[in-house]
């Protein structure tokens, strides 16, 4: 029943370019003949289309946040995702989503890690068994060389989450004890 949820009340016109957007930047990643600068191009105007289109606005701050244009200094594209969340924020999104898109806007663009681990740390004491949080602090520490803290926010985010395949946990740690040289 709630399967297009994020489309209601959004202008038909901006769920077609969002759809048209998401096609393009599938087959772009799945290498058969995509665009990614027409999928962001694409995303842009549904989100300028429809002031309301949480899941357009999220996508321009992703693509923005992990650099899909790069002729774009860090700068610019920081500045260009910071407005995307703004936008967000306008639209109602909820906390959890602005804080996520915020804390790795901070991470892979501002460097601004005191910021993100902010936030993460928000989403954590919002809800201790959140997925992934903790993998974010990781990250931060990974960044700034805080090896042991690394390894032990991965194994925690584990044991909070039993239910995860080996598959899906398994390369996370492998990554970490490669970087960690715990190998």
């Amino acid at each position: 029943p709630n399967r297009f949820a994020e489309f209601k009340d959004i202008d038909p016109r901006a769920i077609e370019l969002f759809l048209k957007s998401t096609d393009m930047f599938n087959r772009a990643v799945l290498g058969e003949g995509g665009d990614l600068m027409i999928a962001m191009q694409l995303m842009e105007k549904a989100s300028a289309l429809d002031s309301n289109f949480i899941a357009a606005h999220s996508d321009v701050a992703w693509n923005y946040m992990y650099r899909v244009d790069t002729s774009l200094s860090v700068a610019t594209s920081s500045e260009k995702a910071h407005r995307a969340i703004t936008h967000l924020q306008a639209a109602g999104a909820d906390a959890s989503t602005i804080n996520y898109m915020l804390s790795q806007i901070y991470i892979n663009l501002d460097l601004d890690y005191a910021s993100a681990e902010r936030l993460i740390k928000q989403e954590i004491e919002r809800d201790p068994s959140a997925s992934w949080w903790r993998s974010f602090l990781a990250d931060i520490a990974a960044r700034e060389g805080r090896k042991e803290d690394n390894l032990a926010l991965v194994k925690a985010d584990a044991t909070l989450h039993p239910a995860y395949t080996q598959a899906e946990f398994l390369p996370i740690l492998a990554s970490v004890l490669m970087y960690s040289m715990q190998y």
